[in-house]
């Protein structure tokens, strides 16, 4: 039952970092407390299982004109519906549920292949020898280091605590993901 569970509990736990990441690199985006964080990104996933499938349905046609583009605007929108349900998450405008919705799926994306690589390298397959798994950590590391130096410049040039705190994070977050 709870290897069942666990998949959904990570993803959760990567959708409410990157909501709360997104909240403090936007002004325009809110929350009021942890509580609201957690239902939002409990209702996201919701709703990107459920909502944006039939919204990227009935948009086909303007998906596939605009070369898969207007998926950012439906990410947008279902954004902006999680906003609407969710007392104590503001959003100001379209405009910022768009660049946080980009930005929510970037970092989603990079963290999200880093931990699935981490949880499969040691729980789905223990019969791998050692030195792989090393390797494929190794690896990862590399990969966050990547990912953490951009915002490491970005806090450089812009003087931004936001950003200086999701680099710290990122480069931190190795030492939790070895496998033992």
């Amino acid at each position: 039952m709870l290897a069942n569970l666990t998949p959904f509990l990570l993803h959760w736990a990567l959708t409410a970092f990157a909501l709360w990441v997104a909240s403090h690199v936007f002004k325009g985006m809110r929350f009021s407390s942890t509580g609201a964080l957690l239902v939002s990104a409990l209702l996201l996933g919701l709703a990107n299982a459920i909502v944006r499938p039939l919204l990227v349905w009935l948009t086909l046609p303007l998906t596939l004109i605009t070369f898969g583009l207007f998926l950012l605007v439906i990410n947008a929108v279902v954004l902006m519906l999680v906003a609407r349900l969710v007392d104590g998450f503001e959003i100001d405008g379209f405009w910022t549920a768009f660049w946080a919705s980009l930005f929510m799926s970037l970092l989603s994306l990079v963290l999200g292949a880093f931990a699935t690589a981490t949880f499969s390298v040691r729980l789905a397959m223990p019969w791998l020898s050692r030195h792989f798994r090393d390797w494929v950590m190794i690896t990862a590391t590399m990969v966050v280091a990547c990912v953490a130096l951009p915002f490491m410049l970005l806090a450089v040039c812009l003087r931004s605590a936001c950003a200086y705190k999701v680099a710290v994070f990122v480069s931190l977050a190795t030492p939790f993901a070895r496998t033992g």
